[in-house]
């Protein structure tokens, strides 16, 4: 109870940290039919940040100390436009639901996009996932997502106290010199701003294009 304490308190933080950022403005309701792009990821809090392979459960209370402003900060340098965190540690696999509003295919290929697209109706949209653990090229299956107009989604383990990955060491590299998450987060936040892979970021926190 108290995992699930400490991670609904933070998510309504974070609420009202994106509130407390964005101009207050009339919006149309967010659905499947509206949302052009899904553009979402996750710092996972079901897992503890250590240096060994296999990650442990977080132990009840580890993630207190995130601060809902910095991550709000974080998911907007990403370009993400949907934030996704965990209440209580599960065993990482995503429900599908027959009437589902999002149908996410977690081992990231293309052919298991193609395999179920057979089973969604026509308010339920596909995310398709992008982690280390799944083995997927993020140059390859990002690409091939956008064109089929899937969204894109991906996940890590947080690195530091504060239940963050530090993006500037990332985003600054060339895709190619990246392997792993490190390799995801740089294609995806890429992919997210609508930039190119070979893109390189800029002091505005951006991505300029090759010869540009």
């Amino acid at each position: 109870m108290k995992t699930q304490a400490i991670a609904i308190c933070l998510i309504l933080e974070m609420i009202g940290a994106v509130s407390a950022a964005e101009p207050q403005v009339t919006h149309a309701p967010v659905t499947p039919g509206n949302v052009k792009d899904i553009k979402a990821y996750c710092l996972d809090f079901n897992w503890a940040a250590t240096n060994r392979k296999r990650k442990p459960f977080a132990a009840p209370g580890t993630w207190a100390g995130a601060d809902p402003a910095q991550h709000v900060a974080w998911y907007k340098a990403m370009g993400a436009n949907v934030i996704q965190t965990f209440g209580v540690s599960t065993n990482g696999y995503a429900c599908m639901y027959k009437e589902a509003d999002w149908l996410m295919n977690e081992s990231g290929d293309k052919k298991s996009i193609d395999a179920v697209k057979a089973m969604i109706g026509p308010h339920t949209r596909l995310i398709t996932c992008l982690a280390r653990w799944n083995g997927q090229d993020a140059t390859k299956v990002v690409p091939e997502a956008l064109a089929a107009g899937i969204g894109l989604y991906g996940f890590t383990v947080p690195r530091n106290d504060g239940g963050l990955v530090p993006l500037d060491e990332i985003l600054s590299r060339p895709v190619g010199e990246l392997k792993g998450d490190d390799r995801n987060i740089a294609v995806l936040a890429r992919a997210f701003h609508g930039a190119s892979i070979d893109s390189v970021r800029n002091d505005k926190g951006g991505f300029t294009e090759p010869g540009k």
